[in-house]
């Protein structure tokens, strides 16, 4: 029920203050009208209870469906971060690469999964090919999140979306572990699995929600100043 309101409040305030919510159709063929009203409709797919970014999460996808990059959701509570060994990577002609690792976070896996030096290192270096993300394909890893990004252009929507994919504080991981298949600027192919790590903002003890922590440690995704309490490896 509240979570009914609040989307009813939602479509009141965008109706009021939006400038876009009667021109929208024209410029993609949908309205704001049509929008919010499958919102409304989609609330009931939600389970009976959910917890606060669950809650963010769903709102989050509602506004997306207006496409425009300049309404988005402003969060009142500060939430942690999912990241990975992975900093960035870039997409270029429909191919996923590795742009930027984090090597000393890779050693320091190695260390903790007894693995011989390399194991990872050598599958992550810049420039590895990832052609699947937990048996999905690229395309279909960037099409599941890009429903939470709100866009005004479809290449902004897609650029957003890959830098989100292994580092990001929303559509939180229903696993400590992600899997991927890759292939490296050698030929060689191979299928890698990496943990999850969730990292603070700050080291202020009531920065983030309580409850998000909580959800993430109850999936085995540990925090970083676990393995990291320097902060050296995220460098």
């Amino acid at each position: 029920e509240s979570v009914t309101t609040s989307v009813f409040g939602l479509k009141l305030a965008l109706k009021r203050s939006y400038i876009g919510y009667n021109l929208k159709e024209n410029l993609t063929g949908k309205s704001i009208e049509s929008v919010m009203e499958e919102c409304e409709s989609s609330v009931a797919n939600l389970p009976e209870k959910i917890n606060t970014f669950e809650y963010y999460d769903f709102i989050q996808k509602c506004l997306a469906g207006t496409q425009d990059t300049h309404i988005n959701l402003k969060r009142l509570i500060t939430s942690p971060r999912v990241t990975s060994a992975i900093a960035s990577v870039e997409l270029i002609d429909g191919h996923l690469y590795i742009a930027r690792n984090r090597p000393n976070l890779i050693k320091r896996f190695e260390e903790l999964a007894e693995s011989p030096k390399g194991t990872y290192s050598e599958y992550l270096e810049p420039g590895t090919e990832i052609l699947k993300i937990n048996d999905k394909t690229v395309s279909e890893a960037i099409s599941s999140l890009a429903t939470y990004i709100s866009a005004s252009s479809k290449n902004f929507k897609i650029d957003f979306t890959v830098s989100n994919l292994f580092n990001r504080d929303f559509a939180f991981p229903d696993k400590k572990e992600f899997t991927l298949k890759v292939r490296t600027s050698k030929g060689v192919e191979e299928e890698i699995t990496l943990p999850w790590l969730q990292m603070m903002r700050s080291k202020s003890a009531t920065d983030g929600s309580i409850e998000a922590r909580l959800r993430l440690a109850m999936r085995g995704i540990i925090k970083s100043n676990l393995i990291d309490p320097d902060e050296n490896l995220m460098r």
